[in-house]
């Protein structure tokens, strides 16, 4: 069954306006009497029948309302975006699909990349909740510094510092008692500087390794996120 987001819920309109109108009545043609399913991005989405359509707007008539069934853990990622943002719009879409709940975008020393279109990206992450069938939307921040989230992000929850070093335990035996939050940060190409993980580690932040093999950036952050996911769902 098709699925289209619509913030209106929010505000207690039964409309599908905009892009998502456009895409249902030209693309998908869809007509009055068509099942379907919405959703607002919070902890429940609904079956729905369609009434009328135009293409600036479609309404529509609520059957049934669904609760998303909330996750045993919840998952923040803090990552460098890629010089090459096609790399980082997989990584969104990606981690959409297996449930995370924050991405923190984050400029480090490093970086080659200082500025991402969140208008995009967002579109990104409701196109692959669509397709996932994972509605709950996750918090989607604006991009900042390093410094200046290590500061910001001191909730009462377990942080992580992933970076290449022969030393440090690997991430499955981090996460042997798997916490019920948990916030994981990555690094850009070429890693972190010791300088910023000489800060992470004196805010208590713990170093984990993601194993042998220099992973891209997008790669860690999709291995993250599948590791949580398989030690939570199977």
């Amino acid at each position: 069954m098709t699925a289209f987001f619509t913030p209106s819920l929010k505000e207690g309109r039964q409309t599908i306006d905009g892009d998502e109108a456009l895409h249902c009545s030209k693309v998908l043609r869809k007509k009055a009497g068509d099942p379907c399913l919405v959703f607002d991005g919070s902890e429940a989405y609904h079956v729905a029948e369609l009434t009328n359509i135009t293409s600036k707007q479609c309404t529509f008539d609520i059957i049934r309302t669904e609760t998303v069934l909330p996750q045993t853990y919840k998952l923040n990622i803090a990552i460098s975006p890629t010089k090459n943002i096609q790399r980082f719009e997989w990584f969104l879409e990606k981690a959409i699909e297996m449930g995370v709940n924050k991405i923190s975008p984050i400029i480090c020393e490093r970086s080659e990349r200082k500025h991402i279109n969140k208008q995009r990206c967002e579109k990104i992450i409701i196109s692959a909740a669509k397709q996932s069938g994972n509605f709950h939307l996750p918090e989607f921040n604006e991009m900042v510094g390093f410094k200046e989230l290590l500061k910001a992000d001191k909730l009462d929850n377990k942080h992580y510092i992933a970076y290449c070093s022969k030393i440090l335990p690997y991430v499955k035996d981090a996460f042997k008692t798997v916490p019920k939050e948990l916030t994981i940060f990555i690094g850009p190409e070429g890693d972190f500087t010791n300088n910023e993980i000489e800060k992470a580690i004196s805010n208590e932040f713990i170093g984990i390794s993601l194993g042998k093999s220099r992973l891209r950036t997008e790669t860690a952050g999709v291995f993250c996120c599948a590791l949580m996911y398989n030690q939570n769902h199977i």
